[in-house]
């Protein structure tokens, strides 16, 4: 996990979490993806998933409103996570 100021003055928060296989990973970001963030937390959300791994990188230009988004998105996460384990991943449709 990375935050460091971008050359316009942004501050980037940059993390990748590790998942179990490609499944799980897609899944986290299908989850994320549909969650906008509200338009008064001047926070861009950029995924990606890369193998097993889900990329994640928060940008704004005020650093107060990356907790609450960093906090939201691992809350996401644990929650999906926690789905995942409790129920398997989906069948497909045959």
């Amino acid at each position: 996990m990375s935050m460091e100021p971008a050359l316009s003055e942004d501050y980037v928060l940059s993390f990748k979490f590790p998942c179990s296989n490609e499944t799980e990973a897609t899944i986290l970001y299908d989850v994320l993806r549909v969650d906008r963030e509200p338009k008064r937390s001047s926070v861009e959300k950029s995924l990606s998933v890369d193998n097993n791994v889900l990329n994640i990188t928060l940008k704004t230009s005020n650093v107060k409103n990356l907790k609450p988004s960093f906090n939201a998105l691992l809350d996401y996460i644990l929650l999906s996570k926690d789905t995942i384990e409790q129920f398997g991943p989906p069948v497909k449709k045959q």
